[in-house]
């Protein structure tokens, strides 16, 4: 396996260590069909691009609620120790609490890292445009542009954690009960058990 433009540096794991014979001879041959590869056959920029859409606070939001979205309500619905209706209903809630909060939290992150990004940028012209950057990085950040978006990245973090204490309660909880309520009356759930975990989505909201 080559990773240098130019040497190689073939890994091998044929020397003396505590993996028995097998395996080393196992994992020997991975590495020998694992294809070559020259820092020249890489799009680098390629992945920096990559690298900072999946590093934004809010696309990274949007990820990890898509993810959530396909896993979490499949387990839900395979609880076989509740009965069926509410079984339902909690893959309602669940639906309804992962597309709520991944809808305010990436609006909340997406607003934090644009009222960040506009008071740390070393090329502004605002005469504010500096301000959330320490003068003495203010050179560095101007050369590195991913150094600078770790460090905005990281501010509108802290910014939109703050904010989502106060959107949790305002925006999240509602639109979580609210979409939980439209799901339940679309499939047809039992009225009497859907008002009977109202209580509980409610509490849970917070935990």
């Amino acid at each position: 396996m080559n990773i240098n433009q130019n040497q190689n540096y073939n890994i091998s794991l044929k020397g003396k260590g505590n993996n028995s014979g097998f395996w080393r001879n196992f994992k020997q041959k991975i590495l020998d069909v694992t294809p070559n590869h020259t820092a020249e056959n890489l799009d680098l920029k390629l992945y920096e691009k990559i690298s900072q859409k999946v590093s934004h606070p809010a696309y990274n939001k949007l990820i990890i609620g898509g993810t959530g979205l396909i896993s979490q309500p499949i387990i839900d619905n395979n609880n076989k120790n509740i009965d069926e209706t509410t079984r339902k209903i909690s893959v309602c809630r669940t639906i309804a609490k992962i597309i709520a909060g991944t809808a305010v939290g990436f609006i909340v992150r997406g607003g934090s890292f644009s009222i960040i990004s506009r008071y740390a940028n070393p090329n502004g012209k605002n005469k504010n445009c500096k301000l959330l950057i320490p003068k003495k990085y203010i050179e560095k950040f101007t050369k590195d542009s991913n150094l600078l978006n770790n460090h905005k990245n990281t501010l509108s973090t802290v910014l939109a954690l703050a904010a989502m204490c106060i959107t949790n309660v305002v925006a999240d909880a509602p639109l979580t009960i609210y979409l939980t309520n439209k799901l339940t009356k679309k499939f047809n759930l039992n009225e009497e058990e859907s008002e009977s975990r109202k209580k509980q989505i409610k509490e849970g909201l917070y935990a």
